[in-house]
């Protein structure tokens, strides 16, 4: 087995855990933003306080943020190993150099988002809480957060 085949395999396996490095037919930011509406509606319905409505939207605005820039990231590390897997000289290095730079880029953003979450589940009451986390956890899914 070659130094390639082990990068390539490895750079298989961050793609797979991030989400995939395929395309799409609808943007990510279209379904994630598309499931993160529906939480927006689940906070105005189940959430009777105002000022908490307007804190939990915040948070609801952090996270989709920080869920973009993770689809950016994302985008990234596809665009740069079919660049780096076309090369026929590309070393395993390489190719562990990217993924590493990915790792480096995506772990702060996962840390925001699970503060996001948080927060969320911090200004909220159990029952109130119960209706929001699917919409939540559909999301994550959607963004690749979460399986």
């Amino acid at each position: 087995m070659t130094n390639r085949w082990w990068a390539a395999t490895i750079l298989a396996a961050a793609c797979g855990v991030v989400g995939g490095c395929t395309t799409r037919e609808t943007p990510q930011a279209d379904i994630v933003g598309g499931k993160l509406k529906a939480v927006r509606e689940e906070i105005l319905r189940v959430v009777p306080d105002a000022r908490r409505q307007a804190q939990l939207r915040q948070a609801v605005d952090r996270m989709e943020r920080e869920l973009d820039d993770f689809d950016r990231s994302i985008s990234a590390l596809s665009t740069a190993s079919r660049a780096l897997n076309a090369d026929p000289d590309a070393s395993r290095a390489q190719f562990q150099e990217l993924v590493d730079r990915f790792e480096s880029r995506s772990r702060p953003i996962r840390e925001r988002v699970t503060r996001a979450h948080f927060d969320l589940l911090a200004l909220t009451t159990a029952d109130e809480w119960k209706s929001i986390a699917r919409h939540e956890r559909d999301a994550l899914e959607a963004a690749g957060q979460i399986k």
